[in-house]
């Protein structure tokens, strides 16, 4: 592998069994290296964005990846269309980066896992290929680069080489899956710190729910401030605001993303002058006090509150 970033590559792909689940080692024995590109066009070039069109080809595929560089946003996006019509073959994109640590992370469900970066022993080497929600990352003392996407859920992190596969053809159960064009973002986010320090939760979040603005005729109404949620630790995530199963309130749900323990305050932006705990399945708990709107509570690493907001 040479030391270029964003490397394309393209391997076979031929596990034993159920090819839509299973990836096996081997798949690094025989590869191809996407380092020709049949255009490479500047699309966009002002103070605000500069975007770098590059088109490559492989077989019957087309990979079309808009370079993305926005004023203010720290990382790098890969805009990516593929026309794809490979069959047992696997699309990934390689990032050399200057960091050693023995361990990458990863966000899962409701927080972040670890997972080896090495192959010391045969358990080690099962997990080359690791599933993640919003991205990865690899970390110094004092220094990190996370990968970022919006759809794409496996990641190769080996020594210092980080990987995210993009595409796969498999040939069961479906023989035509993945076939056509494909659309999806990835990011490339050099960051100080750890990822709790780079926000590196808060840019994957913004990578899958950006910020959509509009905009609308005056109709000769006052200015006026509205905040649904408000609380006051980064680390705590707001993952869900939905009508109570039974009907009666609002059901809340959050979580500790970054592995600290907290004592958390939230307020919320309608009507509720009660709230009580609940479990997962909404079932009431305990009753928790509440100061006009804003009410407090302890959190554990990676812990998941359930809360009911009720007007009495």
């Amino acid at each position: 592998l040479t030391d270029k970033g964003n490397l394309l590559t393209i391997s076979f792909d031929k596990p034993i069994h159920e090819s839509a689940w299973n990836l096996e080692f081997d798949y690094q024995k025989k590869f191809w290296e996407l380092t020709e590109a049949e255009s490479i066009e500047v699309i966009e070039s002002s103070p605000v964005r500069g975007v770098i069109r590059v088109v490559r080809k492989f077989n019957e595929s087309t990979i079309t990846q808009d370079y993305i560089l926005e004023k203010g946003k720290p990382a790098l996006d890969f805009d990516t269309t593929v026309d794809w019509h490979e069959r047992e073959k696997v699309l990934k994109a390689a990032f050399p980066v200057n960091i050693r640590n023995r361990n990458v992370s990863c966000e899962i469900a409701h927080g972040a896992a670890e997972y080896p970066t090495h192959y010391n022993t045969p358990y080690d080497k099962a997990k080359f290929e690791f599933c993640a929600h919003k991205w990865a990352d690899l970390s110094e003392g004092g220094y990190g680069v996370s990968i970022l996407n919006d759809c794409k859920y496996g990641y190769n992190v080996h020594d210092n080489i980080m990987k995210i596969t993009l595409m796969r053809g498999p040939v069961c159960p479906d023989p035509l899956g993945d076939i056509g064009v494909n659309s999806f973002r990835y990011s490339l986010y050099p960051h100080a710190g750890t990822w709790r320090e780079a926000d590196t939760v808060k840019l994957g979040f913004m990578e899958n729910n950006p910020l959509t603005t509009s905009f609308v005729k005056g109709n000769g109404g006052s200015d006026k401030e509205l905040s649904l949620c408000s609380i006051d630790l980064d680390n705590v995530v707001l993952d869900a605001v939905k009508p109570a199963q039974d009907g009666n309130g609002i059901i809340v749900r959050m979580y500790e993303a970054e592995t600290r323990h907290c004592t958390v305050k939230a307020e919320f932006g309608f009507d509720y002058n009660k709230v009580i705990e609940t479990n997962l399945m909404e079932v009431d708990e305990q009753e928790i006090e509440c100061d006009g709107k804003a009410f407090s509570f302890a959190m554990k690493p990676h812990e998941v509150k359930t809360f009911r907001l009720i007007r009495e």
